[in-house]
C-alpha cells in the first residue's frame, strides 16, 4: 500500500524558528508516546489504486487539533494550511499537501463508526494525566455580589449618574430581599482540576 510521506522539514521552516503558540504543541507532541496510536489507527488504512492516502496518525493528530481549538472541517483545513505549528505537529512540511475537510470528515466518520474515537481520546487523556497535564472538560461558574465601598446613591437617575462609583451598578439577587450596590465578582473553576480563572 502506498502511503504519502510527510513531514520532511525544509530550508524555510528551520529558518523560520519557533512561532509563538508552537511551544505548547510541541511539548505535548514529546510528551504523548504516538507509537501506541499507530498501531490502534493501522487498520484504517486504505489500500486501492489512485493517489497515496495520509497516514491515519497525521489525521487522527488533526482531529485532536479541531477538537481542542473548536473548529469546523473547513476551519481545520484552512489552519493546517496556515499555521506552521499545526502544521509540524500532525507532520506535515511546507511542501505537503494539506488534508481537505471531506478528508478529515470521512476519517472521524470511520473512527466513530468503529468506535475508536472515543476509546483514542481516552488513551490521550490518560498519558496527559500520567504526565502531569489535566486535560478537563466543564466549568462552574461562581457570581457572587461584591458592596461598594463608596456610599450607595439616593434619588433618582441624575443622582445615580454623578455617583462616586461610575464602575459600580445596583444587583439583586433572585428570591432574596433588597439589593447591593457594588460589583459582580465572577470566578470560574475547571471541573476536575481545581484551576481558577477569571
Amino acid at each position: 500500500m502506498s502511503v504519502k510521506m510527510t513531514g520532511q522539514l525544509g530550508f524555510g521552516e528551520i529558518g523560520a524558528g519557533r512561532r509563538a503558540g508552537s511551544a505548547a504543541l510541541e511539548r505535548l507532541s514529546e510528551l504523548v508516546d504516538w507509537s501506541g496510536f499507530e498501531k490502534g489507527l493501522a487498520g484504517l488504512r486504505e489500500d486501492g489504486p489512485g493517489r497515496p492516502g495520509y497516514r491515519p496518525l497525521l489525521l487522527f493528530k488533526a482531529l485532536l487539533l479541531q477538537a481542542w481549538y473548536g473548529l469546523s472541517d473547513a476551519e481545520l483545513e484552512f489552519r493546517l494550511g496556515d499555521s506552521l505549528s499545526f502544521s509540524q505537529f500532525v507532520g506535515l512540511s511546507l511542501e505537503d499537501a494539506v488534508p481537505d475537510h471531506t478528508t478529515l470528515c470521512r476519517f472521524r466518520n470511520r473512527l466513530v463508526s468503529q468506535r475508536l474515537l472515543e476509546r483514542l481520546f481516552g488513551d490521550l487523556d490518560r498519558q496527559l494525566e500520567g504526565a502531569g497535564l489535566v486535560l478537563k472538560q466543564g466549568a462552574m461558574l461562581d457570581a457572587t455580589l461584591i458592596e461598594a465601598a463608596t456610599p450607595r446613591p439616593r434619588g433618582d437617575k441624575e443622582a445615580l449618574a454623578k455617583a462616586r462609583d461610575p464602575d459600580a451598578a445596583f444587583a439583586k439577587r433572585q428570591g432574596k430581599p433588597g439589593s447591593t450596590y457594588g460589583y459582580k465578582a465572577h470566578v470560574n473553576v475547571d471541573r476536575g482540576s481545581g484551576w481558577c480563572g477569571p
